[in-house]
């Protein structure tokens, strides 16, 4: 069901600071290790969210990073379900290239 009146998610651009992103969702039933070394079990709800897209305005936050946030609004668009925040919102970020160099 197209709910927002685009075709794809692809087509949204967020504009100035603004940032487009999707709940991470850790594998159903599936435990996961940080980089950090923590082993988190799967029934733990994940609060981070993973940037699609970056607004051209955006400093310190691109896409691939994975973030937690303040506040945001969030919207369905098929299956699934994304928020867009404002960059002076996110809490915490954990870089992309943070997240490759820990998985070496």
């Amino acid at each position: 069901m197209n709910t927002i009146g685009i075709t794809s998610i692809e087509d949204a651009e967020p504009l100035g600071a603004f940032v487009l992103c999707v709940p991470e969702t850790p594998a159903q039933g599936q435990e996961y290790k940080t980089p950090g070394g923590v082993i988190v079990p799967g029934t733990v709800k994940s609060y981070f969210s993973i940037v699609l897209k970056a607004g051209p305005d955006c400093k310190q936050v691109k896409k691939g990073d994975r973030i937690v946030y303040h506040q945001g609004a969030k919207f369905p668009h098929g299956n699934q379900e994304y928020s867009v925040a404002h960059e002076n919102q996110i809490l915490v970020r954990v870089p992309a290239s943070s997240e490759a160099a820990a998985a070496e």
